[in-house]
């Protein structure tokens, strides 16, 4: 009777929870929408100018002596 108890508030927990995170995973989905469409907007302002090329990578030091 105990595990059974148990298992069933086990179960409805497990429920609760899952539940929630469909709402959160789908909140997270229109945020980054609303994100992606401030991108492009921003890159419609700016001309969708690119980014500037990477600087080159430092020359590399002579290991220490000890």
């Amino acid at each position: 009777m105990k595990l059974k108890t148990l298992s069933l508030i086990s179960l409805a927990a497990s429920a609760i929870a899952l539940s929630s995170s469909c709402a959160t995973t789908k909140g997270f989905g229109q945020d980054l929408q609303k994100l992606g469409g401030r991108i492009e907007n921003r890159a419609d302002q700016t001309g969708g100018a690119q980014p500037a090329a990477p600087a080159a990578p430092a020359t590399p030091t002579a290991a220490p002596t000890y």
